[in-house]
């Protein structure tokens, strides 16, 4: 496949991006989690059907792609409106979208939004991530304050620089869900810093995703929110049954899912958070097989 860097521009600078493929072909958005970039895409993308120009870019405040505006915390909601840009940028209605991990969450929203504007969704260890009750208002509380703390600090801070293997080591050994292979965290570290000196970098990720507002709800109210507006796309979600989530519900709420959208269907498959990094062959001909299907589930 032909691989190209892209730039989308949107009102605060640009969505960097990179493309596999012919870009004629019907197009196939993908979104990495927090913290990633275009590169956790890597080992997938070759494995699947050549017939499709597949679209990554890097978040907002990620990789090359430009911070949104200072000063403000970050939320969800900003994302979604960037994922808006970047499809009226491609022009491919309805379009494929698949997400790992927080980008996942992202566009499973979008398609509650835009129902028919989405033709298929794949989810790669991907959900909502709704918190169970009893850990709800302690969590949301510590973002807060984590939030309100490091704003006030962010204009005194100074960007802190660092040898090439000590932030590429720090950057791997952050990971919640578990770290990714040397060749990954390389690939993805390259992307997420730039040289400022002889071997001395600086992060170009912004700093405020420490504490990123996700959409802070419980388990209950997340299920009454999805059965009021469900996203009804064809949905493809690959569950890694070896990643750790805390305080994720679990088999629960994908059975839930299927009963609300009848063309969800999840698959649990072996393998961890960053499986299509690490074994792309397991989930490959799940995708492949959903790509290629020619109707409903």
């Amino acid at each position: 496949m032909n691989v190209n860097e892209i730039e989308i521009p949107v009102p605060w600078g640009i969505v960097a991006g990179k493309t596999w493929g012919n870009e004629d072909n019907s197009k196939i958005l993908l979104i990495p989690g927090i913290g990633d970039n275009v590169e956790s895409f890597n080992a997938l993308v070759p494995l699947l059907p050549p017939h499709f120009c597949y679209v990554a870019v890097d978040l907002p405040g990620h990789g090359i792609s430009s911070h949104f505006p200072q000063n403000v915390n970050l939320n969800i909601w900003d994302y979604i409106l960037a994922i808006r840009l970047v499809i009226g940028f491609l022009k491919e209605e309805p379009i494929i979208l698949m997400g790992h991990s927080f980008g996942g969450c992202v566009l499973t929203v979008y398609a509650q939004f835009y129902p028919n504007q989405v033709s298929k969704l794949i989810l790669i260890d991907s959900n909502y991530y709704p918190l169970k009750r009893e850990v709800f208002r302690i969590t949301f509380k510590a973002y807060m304050e984590g939030s309100s703390e490091l704003l006030t600090s962010l204009s005194a801070k100074q960007r802190q620089t660092f040898r090439y293997n000590e932030g590429l080591n720090k950057s791997n050994g952050k990971r919640l869900l578990g770290n990714v292979t040397p060749k990954s965290a390389d690939e993805l570290y390259k992307r997420n810093i730039v040289e400022v000196g002889a071997d001395m970098y600086q992060s170009r990720i912004d700093p405020r995703l420490k504490y990123l507002t996700y959409i802070f709800i419980t388990d209950v109210c997340f299920f009454n929110i999805f059965k009021s507006g469900p996203s009804t796309c064809p949905t493809l979600s690959i569950i890694a049954l070896d990643a750790k989530h805390p305080h994720y519900p679990g088999k629960g709420l994908a059975g839930a899912m299927e009963q609300i959208n009848p063309n969800y269907v999840c698959k649990f498959v072996r393998g961890d958070h960053y499986i299509h990094m690490h074994s792309p062959e397991i989930i490959v001909p799940l995708i492949i097989h959903f790509l290629l299907l020619k109707c409903s589930l």
